[in-house]
């Protein structure tokens, strides 16, 4: 990765709301090494004393996508990476209805009205509902364990009390979701 903080690469951070921000880098992590390369880009930006906003799909309209110092986009971070019976692991970028056609005959039932773009770690981020809330929950009912890199630059791994917090205590690099048989 590369940080800069040259005015030809300075870009504005934006959600679908009404909020935008000049950042002094945005920041996307490769597939190939992408956890390493976080955990650069946090140290980087606590040595030097810049504030992250981690950013997956920007659909969040209460503009928590965006901030003036390193944005760290994980759209690139959108493989899925592992399916079992009872689960799933995923990157953060995963777009919600790409992982539920992935899924074949499993499904995942948070689902958003925006679940064409919205993405994983975005909704984990949040604690996104949907159209099935009543009678499936919330994100956080049906996260099974978030791996997540904190502001000192620490890997750690969590179960559910993570989500919701809007990136505040880290940023989500592998989420680990309950499945269940498709919806008929």
């Amino acid at each position: 990765f590369k940080v800069s903080l040259s005015g030809a690469e300075t870009m504005i951070s934006y959600s679908l709301e009404v909020f935008w921000l000049m950042a002094l880098s945005i920041a996307f992590p490769t597939v190939s090494g992408s956890l390493k390369e976080v955990i650069k880009i946090v140290n980087y930006a606590k040595e030097h004393k810049i504030p992250i906003t981690g950013r997956s799909g920007g659909t969040n309209l209460t503009g928590n996508a965006v901030g003036e110092g390193i944005i760290i986009d994980f759209s690139k971070m959108n493989k899925i990476l592992s399916v079992t019976r009872d689960y799933v692991i995923v990157e953060p970028g995963v777009i919600l209805d790409d992982l539920n056609e992935a899924l074949g005959n499993k499904f995942f039932p948070i689902v958003p009205e925006d679940s064409s773009i919205c993405t994983i770690g975005g909704m984990c981020g949040i604690n996104s509902t949907g159209i099935y809330q009543r009678k499936y929950g919330r994100m956080k009912d049906w996260v099974m364990e978030v791996e997540m890199v904190d502001g000192n630059g620490k890997l750690g791994r969590y179960e559910n009390e993570v989500v919701g917090t809007e990136v505040i205590l880290g940023l989500f690099t592998k989420i680990k979701l309950c499945i269940i048989d498709k919806i008929p």
